[in-house]
């Protein structure tokens, strides 16, 4: 009795320990298994994290290229207006001086056309004052020839003679009195005509170089906001 409770113990104990062994292969497959598991998925995550870090990497290179590329074009658009302006400041330097020259060529011509106008009136007044005496004196002379006339002092026929003359002088005495009136007013027209270009070219022509500085500086603006809105969008 005692034997069969011997062996029955055995069998137990060895069947305890075949449900250890087989327990334990067990769990050492789901270790081997969850192992295997972790490590794939450690494997995907470090493929994520590396294919991630390549990505950000590749887009702050990419980043700091286009902000090198603005700045590049920024400096060239700068350098650009800086050259520019120095080409309008020469340009204007040298217009101002050959307009300077031009006013004071353009001012010593009307100064002399001033003078010469002058004497042109100078004359004219004269030629009017002699046409003006010399028609009163034919007409004084006519007057008195025909007075004599009247009072039969010489005979018909020579005083008519000197009348006709007398007559022909006070016409053409009219005549010249007429063109040297023209000759006045046209003459004073004239100076009129000279002092009006006299005052303007003493003015300042300077409304051409405030146009140019004008757009040249709405160019500048205009380049200086397409730099900041490129550097904003590549921001």
């Amino acid at each position: 009795m005692s034997r069969n409770r011997l062996a029955a113990a055995e069998l137990l104990e060895q069947t305890a320990r075949a449900r250890e062994a087989a327990q334990a292969t067990k769990l050492a497959a789901q270790e081997a298994q969850l192992r295997e598991t972790l490590k794939g998925e450690l494997a995907r995550e470090r493929q994520r994290f590396e294919a991630e870090f390549a990505k950000s990497a590749a887009e702050i290179a990419q980043a700091r290229q286009d902000q090198v590329a603005a700045e590049a074009a920024k400096a060239a658009a700068a350098e650009e207006a800086q050259t520019i302006i120095a080409e309008y400041r020469a340009t204007q330097a040298r217009q101002a001086f050959e307009m300077a020259q031009k006013l004071t060529a353009e001012r010593t011509r009307i100064a002399a056309d001033a003078e010469r106008l002058r004497l042109e009136m100078l004359n004219a007044v004269r030629d009017k004052e002699a046409a003006e005496a010399a028609r009163v004196v034919a007409e004084q002379e006519l007057s008195a020839a025909r007075l004599r006339q009247s009072s039969s002092q010489q005979t018909e026929q020579n005083l008519r003679a000197e009348i006709e003359l007398l007559e022909a002088h006070a016409s053409a005495a009219a005549s010249k009195l007429v063109d040297a009136v023209a000759a006045t007013s046209v003459a004073e027209s004239r100076q009129r005509e000279n002092a009006e270009q006299l005052q303007r070219a003493q003015q300042p022509g300077s409304g051409l170089s405030s146009l140019l500085k004008k757009e040249l500086e709405e160019w500048v603006e205009e380049q200086d906001r397409m730099q900041n809105s490129t550097a904003q969008r590549k921001d």
